[in-house]
């Protein structure tokens, strides 16, 4: 089993430690790595590439209000390549030079 199924029902937190949601499914890629967290319909896909697990937790390195402001999606299976085109786009904006991500 992936270790990314683990994370299922664990808080997921932003960069800055502040809670985001918590892990409904995770959309993985055919090895088994993590692609999306799915974070339930309020919050939509947040990238999986860079994700960090902990006991009990899932760090990502977005800011809470560029999750908020990203493309909503209802469920993993309503996942389009072109609705992950659109989505890549806005967290690949959120990068400012530091390697955080934000929005302003």
């Amino acid at each position: 089993m992936p270790e990314a199924l683990s994370w299922l029902g664990m808080r997921i937190d932003d960069a800055h430690g502040a809670r985001v949601g918590v892990v409904r499914d995770v959309y993985l890629e055919a090895d088994g790595s993590p692609r999306w967290i799915f974070a339930g319909r309020e919050r939509g896909l947040i990238p999986a590439w860079e994700a960090i697990a902990g006991p009990g937790r899932v760090w990502v390195p977005y800011e809470r209000t560029v999750i908020d402001g990203a493309p909503k999606v209802s469920s993993l299976d309503v996942v389009t390549p072109v609705v992950e085109a659109v989505t890549r786009r806005w967290y690949a904006a959120s990068r400012d030079h530091s390697g955080w991500a934000v929005h302003n």
